[in-house]
């Protein structure tokens, strides 16, 4: 069990922890990385970080879950309402956008959290999940839409442009293109909107 912080000094002492956590995984490793070394750079005692949480996997799970929700509530900001649903590829675009961000604060981390998946089934379980609320909020998003869609299998037309969407926003956090991510927001959003509306 770890310690679930209540006042402010411990909120901002927890914050640092996973700010420093964050940071040392992405320069170091998950498994290079040591929580002597988090606590340090953090400026707390090992006790304090230990009392927070139990180990570097809980620490390195801590640190995924806030990543996580940044993603959910970036997301969640952009979704069709009356005025939305007129202008498609504008709030298109306006959830392209959002992920894109959110994908390309800490793209280190993500990469860390992609080599932990394929041999740890917490990090596995946790970005499982984390992918199937993405998901769940898309299906929401698209039936905002109602019978305006072509497709009627609105959970596999989920999977689908979240799958196109996480693609690009994964290989624009990790690599240098020479095509603006304003372009292929465009083009991104073209391509959706070309599938999921009859002409």
């Amino acid at each position: 069990m770890t310690r679930i912080p209540q006042q402010k000094r411990s909120i901002d002492t927890r914050e640092r922890v996973l700010k420093a956590a964050e940071e040392l995984f992405v320069q170091e490793g998950f498994y290079t990385t040591n929580t002597k070394r988090i606590a340090a750079r953090a400026g707390v005692a090992i006790g304090s970080l230990y009392s927070y949480y139990g180990d570097k996997k809980v620490l390195f799970l801590a640190v995924l879950e806030e990543y996580n929700r940044t993603i959910s509530e970036r997301i969640a900001l952009v979704r069709p309402d009356a005025a939305n649903l007129v202008d498609k590829q504008g709030s298109l675009e306006r959830l392209i956008k959002e992920i894109f961000r959110a994908h390309a604060d800490s793209p280190g981390f993500y990469r860390q959290a992609m080599l932990l998946r394929e041999t740890d089934p917490d990090v596995r379980n946790m970005m499982e999940a984390q992918e199937k609320e993405q998901r769940t909020v898309a299906v929401k998003y698209l039936s905002a839409w109602g019978n305006r869609l072509r497709t009627k299998d609105l959970e596999a037309a989920a999977f689908v442009i979240f799958g196109a969407i996480e693609s690009i926003a994964h290989s624009l956090a990790q690599a240098e293109t020479a095509i603006a991510s304003k372009r292929l927001i465009r083009e991104l959003s073209d391509m959706i909107l070309r599938y999921l509306f009859p002409k």
